[in-house]
Order: C-alpha cells, then sequence, then structure tokens
C-alpha cells in the first residue's frame, strides 16, 4: 500500500475485487488513510489509486479513482491537425 507516494509497509489481504473497488483486510483498518496507491502483487509494480467508501475493525472497502493521465489525449484548444505525435 501506498500512502501519500510513498510506500507503507502495511500488508493487506485483498478480500475481494471487481472493475471498481475490492475489500482489503488488515489487522487493524484504523490507520489507513482515504486515498491510497494499492499494490495489487508483490510481484508487479501495477498499483491502483483507491479511495475509502467503507470502514469496519479490520477490513476497508476502497472504489478504485480513474486515471487522471492526460498525456494521451489532445489539449481541446488544439485543433486535431495542430497536435504532432
Amino acid at each position: 500500500m501506498y500512502a501519500n507516494g510513498v510506500e507503507s509497509l502495511v500488508r493487506c489481504t485483498i478480500a475481494n475485487i471487481s472493475k471498481e473497488g475490492a475489500m482489503l483486510t488488515f489487522r487493524s483498518a484504523h490507520d489507513v488513510p482515504e486515498i491510497l496507491d494499492l499494490r495489487l502483487s508483490n510481484t508487479s509494480p501495477l498499483k491502483r489509486r483507491c479511495r475509502v467508501v467503507w470502514r469496519h475493525k479490520d477490513s476497508v472497502g476502497v472504489q478504485f479513482v480513474p486515471s487522471t493521465t492526460t498525456a494521451a489525449r489532445p489539449s481541446p484548444a488544439l485543433r486535431p491537425e495542430e497536435v504532432t505525435g
């Protein structure tokens, strides 16, 4: 898990996962931040930005936050013929 761009040593288990979010279990979910980056596997660098939508004693429900990367999209102020790729 990553919070504020820093890898945390807080380990969690992905109890269930869908396209929209996941349920994560912890020893204690008390200190889990509202926004976090979840690393989906110990062997993969893939991370998903998440927002906590509910909390319980040892688990949280998170919603995956859509990516805000816009590098692949042309600026709305430019005409398509002005965009070079």
